[in-house]
């Protein structure tokens, strides 16, 4: 659950931001919202038949947008003890690069939670390549897990791994298939039904290709 409070703060800061609220009422509402959720174990409440994970959260934070009449402090939401430790200057960046009148608070949580999802994928597979004893591998093939390499890029990145062009797209092709495995069991953590993975991870795709 501390995972999946860690993987979801940053879009609900965002839909916070959106609405209105400065960065500090921003955080300080989305740390209240995961204290009483789990204080009053709010989570239960999380019918796995009744949607996903993503979709219980915003419609949790907008109702706890919609009863806060007026700042309340951390202390006396969470009493004193918050259940993660939020650090929102990374959510604040992401909001000010994406906060243009076209994205609506909703898909501004989309899109956050899109990508944050994907940088979870990343760091695993980051991890677990790092575990092949092959220094800074990893850092040179990750480009291009999600674009098409510009003409020469595999030479060049053949060169400074001391591997034959071959050999940097077998790897690059195994680390795709990594990639997409390892994303589909982050998204298939927050679904109810084996079922609705390929439609929460298709939506998942169309939200990071979205212009």
């Amino acid at each position: 659950m501390e995972a999946l409070c860690r993987a979801y703060w940053q879009p609900l800061y965002v839909f916070a931001r959106r609405k209105g609220y400065s960065p500090e009422d921003a955080c300080d509402l989305t740390q209240g919202l995961f204290a009483d959720l789990l204080t009053r174990e709010g989570f239960a409440k999380a019918d796995p038949n009744r949607g996903r994970f993503r979709t219980f959260l915003l419609a949790s934070m907008g109702n706890h947008l919609s009863k806060h009449a007026e700042q309340q402090s951390a202390q006396k939401r969470g009493g004193g003890v918050l259940p993660i430790s939020l650090d929102a200057h990374e959510g604040e960046d992401f909001f000010q690069l994406e906060s243009g009148e076209r994205f609506e608070p909703e898909r501004l949580f989309d899109r956050r939670w899109a990508q944050q999802l994907s940088k979870l994928a990343l760091d695993r597979l980051g991890d677990e390549t790092d575990l092949e004893g092959v220094p800074g591998r990893f850092e040179r093939l990750r480009r291009y897990l999600l674009a098409e390499p510009e003409p020469g890029a595999y030479e060049t990145t053949a060169s400074e791994l001391g591997l034959s062009v071959n050999g940097v797209k077998t790897a690059v092709r195994r680390l795709r298939l990594r990639f997409g495995a390892i994303l589909r069991e982050e998204v298939a953590r927050t679904v109810a039904e084996p079922g609705d993975v390929e439609d929460e991870l298709g939506y998942l795709l169309s939200v990071l290709s979205a212009p």
